[in-house]
């Protein structure tokens, strides 16, 4: 994963100040937790502008997209989404 999408990620977690977010890069993958726990995955793309979004489900141990949002999209609105999949904002 390029530098500038590391940025992206970094600049996202800036909007969510109340929410003690942790991010872990393993290739094309950027891990996001919450609170020590895992929240998603966002897949780089091969661009800034749009992540594949996929939330991490404690039923099955996996990450998989939600049914009823966009699986693409912004870095903020996939961060946005998975925190209010687990906890309304």
């Amino acid at each position: 994963m390029p530098p500038q999408a590391r940025e992206v990620i970094d600049a996202s977690l800036r909007y969510f100040p109340d929410h003690p977010l942790e991010v872990e890069f393993r290739g094309r993958y950027c891990h996001v937790g919450h609170a020590g726990e895992p929240l998603c995955r966002l897949a780089y793309t091969g661009g800034p502008a749009k992540w594949d979004l996929a939330v991490y489900r404690y039923s099955s141990a996996s990450y998989r997209p939600l049914e009823l949002a966009p699986a693409r999209d912004i870095a903020e609105k996939c961060i946005r989404t998975a925190l209010g999949a687990y906890n309304p904002l």
